[in-house]
């Protein structure tokens, strides 16, 4: 069996022995000089991060700290961030890492950002960088008004002599909101001197007594 460096012998200060492996230093350490080589990746503390956020937050708000960190000294070792993803709703503090709301979510609008990061050390001669994914996924709430389209302002001809039960009209409203705020059901507030009905569900209006013009 020998014995030998594959790697990390800069300038040959080590030397290891063929047949004993025994390693020897057989040149002066320099620190400062070996401080001087960008030999450390950049290596951030996620590759992924996820991020949940209601569609109502703020611009300006903080939502996220990516970071990235670099073993080198000095120069090397400072980190400067940007935003790679061409979106106007997010901006990446350059210095920090910090994500700041910078333009209006809106759920119905996209409901998904899929972000690139990147991040590189100062090196003026050879910088290393590195790219990190940020999911954010846009939470829906309550805000989309209910919309009866074409029934908003309906008038019907009804003959007095319909029997009861029977079918006057259907509304339909919509609702662009999701789960329980984009739920719709229907009610007779005034007017109808319950001579009408309507179903909550199905919005069908139907005649729930005599008519007598």
């Amino acid at each position: 069996m020998v014995y030998a460096l594959s790697k990390g012998s800069v300038d040959s200060v080590f030397k290891i022995g063929l047949e004993s492996g025994v390693l020897e230093v057989v040149a002066e350490l320099d620190r400062e000089r070996r401080s001087k080589l960008n030999d450390n990746a950049l290596v951030f503390s996620q590759s992924i991060y996820n991020l949940n956020l209601l569609e109502n937050v703020n611009n300006g708000t903080s939502v996220a700290q990516v970071t990235a960190v670099d073993k080198d000294s000095g120069l090397k070792a400072k980190v400067t961030y940007k935003l790679v993803t061409n979106v106007e709703e997010f901006t990446v503090d350059r210095d920090t890492g910090i994500i700041y709301v910078a333009k209006s979510l809106d759920r119905e609008r996209r409901d998904l950002y899929d972000l690139r990061v990147r991040a590189w050390d100062n090196d003026p001669e050879n910088p290393f960088s590195s790219l990190a994914r940020v999911l954010i996924t846009v939470i829906d709430i309550n805000d989309c008004p209910l919309d009866f389209g074409i029934s908003n302002n309906l008038k019907l001809d009804v003959p007095e002599d319909l029997p009861r039960g029977a079918i006057l009209a259907t509304l339909q409203a919509t609702d662009q909101d999701m789960g329980v705020g984009g739920q719709v059901t229907y009610s007779l507030i005034s007017g109808h001197d319950n001579a009408f009905r309507i179903d909550q569900e199905t919005g069908v209006v139907r005649l729930a007594g005599d008519l007598d013009f």
